[in-house]
């Protein structure tokens, strides 16, 4: 098992202005990557116990569910302590457009494998799909139902880990759900098709673009996944001519690039993203924005 470092919470902490990356992972607001993927198929953990569990003291941070039969039943994502046959997955209980607690649901016949194509019954945050355990169907169209299949972080929510190498594990704001999704670059935009390369905290990592993605720089926007990949959502300010926005999309640039200005609209110098101290690696990633 390979750890992931830190756990990463959607927002930023780099830009002044900078929006908080809006995740659901439906394809409707955000929520992979170097391509090619380092493993495929579905992951080799053992199914867990074989007994339901114990209900333990509600304050241990776990989330108690109901299932279709009104059966309380809680499982942890991490260990995916669900029967055999059954994985811990997240859903929304109360029919809604966000995550919000966790359920054990059966792992279908034959399920695709990691990065392989899924498809998601009934909602896109059912969490009835066809990935095989220990994976869920992410990036999901609500109009196909269709996503990728990608890992769950295993480990504890204290301690999360990825078991892929270039895997780091993505946590939003809210903790559902946890998921294991590539590191990328902003400049290079190196993700998969339909996915853009986006900030997560002190990464980048390659989460869905809203259908399309088709803000360019200079337009309005209220989360970086409706912007263009290869641009990033900030506050009007910072760009120009889109004053009495929420946010407007403003391009990435490479500071040590021979043209870092290039990608830049008018008035605009390619600057930062990171402040001193905030990033452990290389400074040459910036955006676009009025100095």
């Amino acid at each position: 098992m390979v750890g992931c470092g830190p756990s990463i919470l959607l927002g930023d902490d780099g830009i002044a202005g900078a929006t908080d990356v809006d995740d659901d992972g439906s394809g409707s607001s955000g929520s992979g990557g170097a391509p090619p993927p380092v493993t495929t198929g579905t992951t080799t953990m053992p199914p867990g116990t074989t007994a339901m569990p114990t209900p333990p003291d509600p304050d241990d941070g776990r989330i108690f569910v109901e299932t279709d039969l009104g059966t309380p039943l809680m499982c942890d994502p991490y260990l995916q302590d669900c029967p055999p046959g059954e994985k811990c997955v997240a859903f929304a209980n109360d029919g809604g457009d966000d995550w919000n607690a966790y359920v054990c649901r059966d792992v279908v016949g034959d399920p695709a494998g990691l990065d392989e194509s899924c498809v998601m019954e009934g909602s896109p945050l059912s969490g009835y799909d066809t990935c095989g355990f220990g994976a869920m169907c992410w990036g999901v169209d609500p109009v196909t139902l269709q996503g990728t299949c990608v890992p769950q972080c295993v480990g504890s929510e204290q301690e999360p880990l990825c078991e892929r190498p270039g895997d780091i594990c993505v946590i939003p704001d809210d903790g559902v759900p946890p998921l294991c999704l590539p590191v990328c670059d902003p400049v290079l935009q190196d993700c998969p098709e339909d996915f853009g390369c986006y900030p997560a905290a002190d990464y980048f990592a390659c989460l869905p673009m809203d259908p399309g993605g088709t803000v360019d720089p200079g337009a309005p926007c209220e989360t970086h996944e409706e912007c263009t990949a290869g641009a990033l959502c900030v506050a009007p300010d910072l760009v120009p001519d889109c004053a009495g926005a929420i946010g407007c999309c403003t391009a990435w640039c490479d500071l040590w690039g021979p043209m870092p200005d290039a990608p830049c609209l008018p008035g605009q110098q390619c600057t930062s993203y990171f402040e001193e101290g905030v990033f452990p690696g290389p400074r040459t990633i910036g955006g676009c924005i009025v100095p």
